[in-house]
C-alpha cells in the first residue's frame, strides 16, 4: 500500500510527480517491483537582478513652485543626465496633480494617463503659443489624449498622480521648434510689429511661419535616427533641408518666397537662407540641437520619484 505522504510542488515538477508514490526509503511498489530512491531535487538559489542605483537627483525648490505647491524629486542613473533633470521644475499639492515648468531651450513631450482631464496650460510665451498653434494643424503633431507638447517657458498642470507622468525629448518636435525659432528670429529683425502679427497669425508671414514649422516636424520624422551634429555644418545641412531651401516642391520654400519686407524686395526666403550662413544664428541653432539630441540619445525619460 502506498504511503499517505503529501506530494509537494516544485520547479522540477516531473521529478516530484514521479516520487509521489513512495516515501524516501520505500523499496517496493504494490506489484512488488523495486525502485531506487529518487534523489532530493537540488535547490537553486536565484540571484535577483541588480537594479542600477541612482547616481544623481534634482529636487525642485519650493520657492520655484506655485504658492502652496511642493517641489518633487527626480532621479537619474547617469551623471550626464543631471543637467536635463534641472531644466524642468516639478511640483505637486496633494499628490493628485502635477505642475511643470519648462526652463530649457528645448521641447519636451509629456506622457500622462489618458483617463485624466485635459492638461491646463497656466503660462506660455507668445513664441511658444505660436509654435503649438502651428503643430495643432496636423493630426500627427498636435496634442493628443495622454500626450502634451511642452515648449520652452510653458507651464502646465497635469491632473494625475505625479508618479504616473513622465516627460522626454523628441527629435520631431525639436526640429519643428528650430525651424519656427529661426523664422521668428528673422521676422523680429523686420520689426516688432511684423513679428508680433506673425506670431499671432495676423499676416501672411504668420502663415508662412506655420508652414515652415510643420515642414520641420516632417523633417524630424524622417531624421529621428539621425546622428548628433558634430559641428555647425551638420546643423546647417539639416536645417537647410528642414526649411526646404532651394527646393521648389517645398511648401515652406514656396510660402516664404511670397513674403517680403514692407517697402523692400527682401523676402523671408532670402532672410532664412542668410541666417543659415550667419555664424551667430547658426551657432545658436547648433547649440540647441546638440543639447536636445544628446538627451534623445540617452533615451532619457524623466519620472517623479514616488
Amino acid at each position: 500500500m502506498r504511503s499517505g505522504r503529501a506530494c509537494g510542488i516544485s520547479l522540477v515538477t516531473a521529478l516530484v510527480l514521479a516520487g509521489c508514490g513512495s516515501a524516501p526509503g520505500d523499496a517496493a511498489d504494490d506489484d512488488g517491483q523495486t525502485f531506487e530512491p529518487l534523489p532530493t531535487p537540488t535547490s537553486v538559489t536565484r540571484t535577483p537582478t541588480a537594479t542600477p542605483m541612482p547616481v544623481g537627483s534634482y529636487r525642485t525648490p519650493d520657492d520655484k513652485c506655485p504658492q502652496e505647491w511642493t517641489g518633487l524629486t527626480v532621479v537619474t542613473h547617469l551623471d550626464e543626465e543631471v543637467e536635463y533633470l534641472q531644466s524642468i521644475q516639478a511640483c505637486t499639492t496633494d499628490g493628485t496633480k502635477l505642475w511643470l515648468r519648462n526652463d530649457s531651450e528645448a521641447v519636451w513631450v509629456i506622457t500622462s494617463p489618458m483617463i485624466t482631464k485635459t492638461p491646463e496650460r497656466t503660462h506660455g510665451s507668445l513664441r511658444g503659443t505660436s509654435y503649438r498653434g502651428a503643430l495643432a494643424q496636423s493630426p500627427l503633431s498636435r496634442d493628443l489624449p495622454g500626450r502634451t507638447v511642452f515648449a520652452p517657458d510653458d507651464q502646465v498642470v497635469i491632473f494625475a498622480r505625479p508618479t504616473s507622468v513622465s516627460w522626454k525629448l523628441d527629435s520631431e518636435v525639436n526640429i519643428a521648434w528650430l525651424t519656427h525659432d529661426i523664422g521668428a528670429d528673422e521676422l523680429e529683425s523686420w520689426g516688432e510689429g511684423i513679428a508680433d502679427g506673425a506670431l499671432r497669425r495676423r499676416n501672411t508671414a504668420g502663415s508662412a511661419l506655420a508652414t515652415c514649422t510643420l515642414s520641420g516636424f516632417q523633417m524630424g520624422r524622417t531624421a529621428a535616427e539621425m546622428k548628433m551634429p558634430t559641428d555647425p555644418v551638420d546643423t546647417q545641412t539639416l536645417m537647410t533641408q528642414a526649411l526646404g531651401i532651394g527646393v521648389d516642391s517645398s511648401q515652406c520654400w514656396s510660402a516664404t518666397r511670397s513674403v517680403s519686407t514692407p517697402g523692400s524686395t527682401k523676402t523671408m526666403e532670402a532672410g532664412l537662407k542668410a541666417r543659415l550662413v550667419n555664424p551667430t544664428a547658426l551657432g545658436k541653432a547648433h547649440t540647441a540641437m546638440t543639447w536636445w539630441q544628446r538627451g534623445v540619445r540617452f533615451a532619457l525619460i524623466v519620472n517623479p520619484k514616488g
